[in-house]
């Protein structure tokens, strides 16, 4: 099981690496209000399955990854 400080952080790496350069612009790719995402990312929040899977979509990594850091990762 990870924590959510994990996978917060692995959101975050995600993020940057599929070039999002800061939380609202991945927000607004997303179509989710920018405080939610914040939330995700800086691991106030629980993250609900289907917005996990959505992450992993728009940010190239797969949700196992996600999930546990297990899979495949962020590129670069």
């Amino acid at each position: 099981m990870t924590t959510p400080t994990a996978l917060a952080s692995r959101i975050h790496q995600a993020r940057i690496a599929a070039g999002f350069k800061t939380p609202d612009e991945a927000a607004i790719k997303l179509a989710m209000a920018n405080e939610a995402y914040r939330n995700h990312e800086i691991g106030r929040h629980a993250v609900k399955p289907a917005e996990l899977r959505r992450y992993a979509e728009a940010f190239r990594v797969s949700h196992g990854w996600l999930a546990t850091g297990v899979g495949l990762g962020p590129a670069g």
